[in-house]
């Protein structure tokens, strides 16, 4: 979900070179902490640049620092490549909640007319469960009702919103954003 967002984002503040972003998919390999997930995916995936993410949630920023940071240290590899932290304040489902057509699009009903209540913006890090709302959202989005309802799951349709966005400039309002966007900056600094 994040890969739009991340690709946006390096545009915006102005990477002067073409940019190959690449998911680094750990499925099927059972790490048993964030050092050997690290490890495993600089070990597959050639980059100058890794994005850590880990949703703050009850942790918060510093403990998840801390924690990136320990588990870069801890890595059995060498770790040649640069990092960032993505370190949401609740969970990156908040940062989804910007664009009603978005929502509508994944729920596979664009042309829906059914009122959707977005958070404001300003809200948007202090929703005690941003994942649910995000469901509710698309549940409600998908105007759905009866067994076609139940059986819709909001799950599977999630990564479909930040495709459709074009411009997450919203979101530089949100104090874990603006961390991102500062450390996406430090680092175009120190690079080029």
């Amino acid at each position: 979900m994040l890969m739009p967002i991340i690709n946006w984002l390096l545009v915006y503040s102005g990477v002067p070179v073409a940019i190959q972003g690449e998911w680094a998919d750990l499925s099927g390999y059972s790490a048993k902490s964030l050092e050997d997930r690290l490890a495993r995916a600089v070990d597959l995936y050639d980059c100058d640049l890794l994005f850590i993410h880990r949703d703050a949630e009850a942790q918060g920023r510093e403990d998840r620092l801390s924690e990136i940071s320990v588990a870069i240290r801890r890595a059995t590899m060498a770790f040649e490549c640069d990092y960032i932290p993505i370190i949401p304040i609740r969970m990156t489902e908040a940062w989804l909640l910007i664009s009603e057509y978005a929502i509508r699009y994944a729920a596979e009903n664009q042309n829906g007319t059914v009122p959707l209540a977005l958070p404001n913006l300003s809200r948007l890090e202090s929703l005690s469960d941003p994942k649910e709302c995000l469901y509710g959202l698309l549940r409600t989005a998908s105007q759905k009702t009866g067994r076609r309802l139940r059986e819709f799951k909001p799950q599977r349709f999630v990564h479909r919103i930040p495709d459709v966005i074009d411009d997450f400039f919203p979101l530089r309002i949100l104090s874990s954003f603006q961390a991102l966007e500062s450390d996406v900056r430090e680092w175009i600094s120190r690079s080029y």
